[in-house]
């Protein structure tokens, strides 16, 4: 007959067996998940630089250097020639900031006895392959040259790696060579066989531990308060089913938002040379872009809600809906009647007249109206500015200090301004919500961005290329961020005529 101690013992062996089995597995789990995980987050890394570099180098540039050196390692120092030169310092500088363990390169397509073949071109490093054939590279870069790609782990003569390329296009939209970023990926995987024998060797120590803490305490465990567990558990199931449906409301409200705000791309039908920066801080926005397209008169707004959010995003449907309510029936009005419309019907609508709990939620709205027959531009703002530039000269038009909703204004003093403007070919203007200024950053992660800052950098701009405008804007604005939290949704839009 077995005693309570053999009882205990052999009840330990099998739990430790067990034990060990289940750290042998989530060891093994967990060195493959993280090896997954480590593999997509350097290859999103890797993918987001090449993109970038790759808008920032001049694809007509890079063409005119192909087709005048022709010849192997004919392109040494390309530092000593002005037209390699940007394009070697940009790489040097990419590989520098990213703190890149291999060097970043371009690579370019040459026809050869009736094949493509891929060639190096300029290389951040100091020693040069130019025009060195490129044999043993994935097949995934020639099928994808266009487009970009990320190169999963695969393995050449050198070791086992994970790339990313991207396309340079000349002015005419041609891919003309691609930038590709490397990393080594044999130097992450030994890390992480490292952190995984780290991670067995702790596992056999805890397991040991509770064997010993078991072998003492077994005898003493009479029974287990299982009603206790079961509503522990209840309790969980019920905890994680509202999570999943609160989350699914929110992903839902996100789909419809995003159904309804205006896109980059609708801009783009009336304004080629325009941009929209869109930025939420949570799943949905308090934030939102308001375009409508009425006889020869674009209506585009920057709709700025009090709050972010799920309270933010209800407050945009009903500034969203209203917008399009004051426009549908009537005549194409001025900008300042739209906005004190606005302000009426939001009032209405949160019963704002009683002065309740929501006396204070409203929203900030810069609007403009551009009539593209006469190339007038109309603006009225609610605590939001418009920033135009003209051949260089900057100019700030400061929007009404007047909020849309609230109780805030006597109804006599709620009529907003407008100001009129006769737009010539090359005129360039900019509006935003207070989250692209308000944003926290700098150094020390303490200070605004500010409107001066805002200003300036607008001002110094040179407006004959709104991609790369909007690319020194929103490049400034993650940089200024840094690693800080972002605190308000950021919607910035950009127009040049």
């Amino acid at each position: 007959m077995l005693t309570a101690e053999k009882l205990g013992n052999r009840l330990t062996f099998v739990i430790l067996i067990g034990l060990l089995a289940i750290a042998g597995f989530f060891v093994s789990n967990s060195y493959y998940l993280s090896k997954g995980q480590l593999e997509q987050s350097v290859l999103r890394r890797l993918h987001a630089i090449a993109t970038t570099t790759a808008l920032q180098i001049d694809g007509d540039q890079h063409q005119q250097i192909t087709h005048l050196y022709t010849q192997k390692d004919q392109l040494l120092k390309p530092l000593s020639d002005s037209l390699s030169a940007p394009i070697f310092q940009l790489l040097k500088a990419v590989k520098n900031k990213n703190k890149l363990n291999t060097d970043i390169y371009t690579l370019f397509l040459d026809a050869h006895e009736g094949s493509e073949k891929v060639f190096m071109g300029l290389i951040s490093g100091e020693t040069q392959y130019y025009r060195h054939a490129y044999f043993s590279h994935p097949k995934e870069l020639l099928l994808y040259f266009n487009e970009g790609a990320v190169l999963p782990s695969y393995e050449d003569e050198h070791g086992t790696w994970l790339s990313a390329f991207a396309p340079i296009k000349n002015s005419k939209g041609e891919t003309v060579a691609v930038v590709q970023a490397d990393e080594r990926f044999d130097e992450f995987l030994a890390n992480l066989r490292a952190v995984a024998l780290q991670n067995a060797l702790i596992s056999i120590f805890i397991i040991a531990l509770i064997s010993v803490v078991m072998l003492y305490l077994i005898n003493r465990i009479v029974k287990v308060d299982r009603q206790k567990t079961k509503k522990l558990e209840h309790a969980y199931r019920l905890v994680e089913e509202q999570n999943k449906k609160i989350s699914d409301s929110i992903n839902y409200a996100q789909r419809i938002q995003n159904a309804i705000v205006a896109k980059e791309s609708e801009l783009q039908k009336y304004f080629p040379e325009s941009f929209m920066y869109y930025n939420a801080k949570d799943v949905v926005s308090g934030d939102f872009p308001w375009l409508l397209k009425k006889g020869d008169a674009v209506y585009v707004a920057v709709v700025d809600c009090t709050g972010h959010g799920v309270p933010g995003a209800m407050l945009s449907f009903i500034g969203h809906f209203l917008l399009n309510e004051i426009n549908r029936h009537t005549e194409n009005l001025s900008p300042n009647v739209v906005l004190d419309r606005l302000h009426e019907d939001v009032v209405k609508t949160l019963k704002q007249e009683d002065n309740t709990s929501s006396a204070h939620d409203g929203m900030d709205i810069a609007l403009c109206k551009i009539d593209l027959k006469t190339n007038v531009l109309e603006f009225s703002g609610a605590h939001r500015p418009l920033y135009f530039s003209r051949n260089g000269v900057f100019q700030e038009i400061k929007g009404s200090r007047k909020s849309i909703g609230g109780t805030h204004y006597d109804k006599l003093d709620r009529t907003f301004e407008n100001e009129v403007i006769q737009l010539v070919e090359g005129d360039a203007f900019y509006f935003f919500s207070d989250g692209f200024v308000d944003q926290m950053g700098g150094v020390d992660g303490a200070k605004k961005l500010g409107s001066k800052r805002v200003r300036e950098l607008i001002a110094e701009l040179k407006h004959d290329d709104m991609k790369k405008v909007s690319g020194k804007l929103v490049n400034s604005f993650e940089s200024w961020m840094g690693t800080t939290q972002q605190l308000d949704d950021v919607l910035l839009i950009g127009i040049k005529v």
